[in-house]
């Protein structure tokens, strides 16, 4: 077979999702591979008039195993998506033979459409030791010029993980029923490629951080990165040229700086780049250039740079990830942001007025509401930026105050912001005091009622106290008693 053009193999996710399409999984990788986009360039058009038919734009999947002993990979590239056209002026007519090889110990049960058609199998396959080819007769004309239509090669078998130390070569070659002037664009032959596997373990420490709202009522604590480490386990060395990524809290950060780095203690700083940030993925690049011996680590210290106030809420803390190249295992490439664990627990208790109030149908009801709250520290400090919740007494409540605060005494009224009602009508208060533990925050409350009817049959009123990681929210309403 005249050789063909190797195609060049990149990460492509969104070709998983348009253009893989397999029926059977036999067995699952025992790494992660990537699905691969592989391009060939059309060649300047020929000078003659004959059907030049030429095969653009391929992606597919990469097949790939590890050795028993870790220390070797394997991985080649199958062809899944393709377009098919011809240089200058003159399309292929249908007839066209596309003739496919491969490994028949990770491949089998191949079947091939073009135009929306099923090509026809040409004859019976061939096997030659580890190689089968299939022929396939394609029954659609293959456009001229600018034009081109897409070409899907679908296998039944497709195994993942099985090692070998031969693997076939896979080829594509797609020819017109006439002659065609240049062979170089109308398919390929890729070998597997081998290599030394490594595998990188990603691990970080972190620290913690605040940030008040832009309103000055609250703020939000959150894990923030301080060093990443990148382990290579044995066997293997992770090769020079690899990249870490890493993410801080959305909406907040605005860069990082590396700050060190020492590869089995050695300071290696120098070695490390900037860190860039990449607009897509939402998280800042650093580039190493340096390889990682077996059984040896790399720390880098981050410090992460942070808006003075925010908006919005912010929930996390960010993540960290590794990529290199020949990673026999890449699921322990990654690490996110733990969830802050504090030890307290707040608990709320009241004391309760009354008020008789006429309904529209004319009728006396009377309600209760909170005129007093207490929170207590039951165990561990209540973080400042918390919130105090007044539920009202439905379509009565007129309007409610916060008239004074003392924290074991001590007046803290104006560590109380004011209110706002949120979108289920409750009266947020933010506190922007903390409780340490053993202590109490009193509430003292106001509450005036409307003076015209409201709806029948009212309900109580109640209140609530929310702080971040409060490991036991149950006790953190209060309500009327039973009557």
């Amino acid at each position: 077979m005249t050789d063909k053009s190797s195609p060049t193999t990149t990460e492509s996710e969104g070709a998983r999702a348009s253009e893989i399409r397999r029926r059977t999984l036999l067995k699952t990788a025992a790494w992660s591979v990537p699905v691969v986009a592989i391009g060939i360039a059309a060649p300047a058009a020929a000078a003659s008039t004959e059907v030049d038919l030429v095969v653009r734009g391929v992606s597919g999947d990469s097949v790939g195993a590890v050795s028993p002993d870790g220390v070797r990979a394997y991985s080649i590239p199958i062809t899944h998506g393709f377009w098919l056209g011809t240089v200058g002026a003159a399309p292929a007519p249908p007839g066209s033979v596309a003739t496919l090889s491969f490994d028949n110990r990770i491949l089998g049960g191949p079947s091939l459409t073009v135009g929306g058609a099923a090509a026809t199998p040409l004859g019976s396959p061939s096997t030659s030791g580890n190689r089968t080819t299939v022929r396939f007769t394609i029954p659609a004309t293959i456009p001229a010029g600018e034009d081109s239509i897409p070409g899907t090669l679908d296998f039944e078998t497709m195994l993942f993980g099985e090692w070998h130390e031969d693997i076939e070569s896979f080829s594509l070659q797609i020819l017109p029923t006439g002659p065609d002037p240049d062979l170089t664009n109308n398919g390929w032959d890729v070998p597997a490629r081998y290599y030394d596997a490594c595998d990188a373990s990603v691990s970080a420490t972190w620290g913690t951080a605040a940030i008040p709202h832009e309103n000055g009522e609250q703020f939000y604590t959150f894990p923030v990165l301080e060093t990443v480490t990148v382990t290579a386990l044995a066997p293997g060395d992770v090769p020079t040229g690899g990249e870490l990524s890493v993410r801080g809290p959305s909406g907040v950060t605005t860069g990082f700086v590396v700050t060190s780095a020492t590869l089995d203690g050695a300071d290696v700083s120098g070695s490390l780049g900037t860190p860039v940030y990449d607009s897509s993925a939402g998280s800042y690049r650093i580039p190493l250039g340096l390889g990682i011996p077996a059984g040896q680590s790399l720390v880098v210290g981050l410090s992460i740079g942070l808006a003075a106030t925010t908006s919005e809420y912010v929930s996390n803390g960010g993540n960290a990830s590794f990529f290199g190249q020949n990673d026999r295992d890449q699921g322990n490439n990654y690490v996110s942001a733990p969830v802050l664990e504090t030890d307290h627990d707040a608990e709320v208790t009241a004391t309760w007025a009354s008020s008789a109030l006429t309904d529209t149908n004319g009728n006396t009801n009377t309600v209760r509401y909170a005129d007093t709250a207490t929170v207590r520290a039951l165990s561990g400090d209540v973080p400042p930026g918390g919130r105090f919740t007044v539920f009202p007494v439905s379509d009565y409540l007129q309007d409610v105050s916060i008239t004074r605060a003392r924290l074991d005494g001590v007046d803290v009224t104006d560590k109380i912001g004011p209110h706002t009602i949120n979108s289920i009508g409750f009266y947020d208060f933010p506190v922007l005091v903390g409780i340490p533990e053993g202590s109490v925050l009193v509430l003292d409350i106001a509450q005036s009622m409307k003076s015209q009817p409201g709806q029948p049959f009212p309900g109580d009123g109640g209140v609530n106290f929310y702080a971040s990681s409060d490991r036991d929210q149950s006790n953190n309403s209060a309500y009327p008693p039973a009557v």
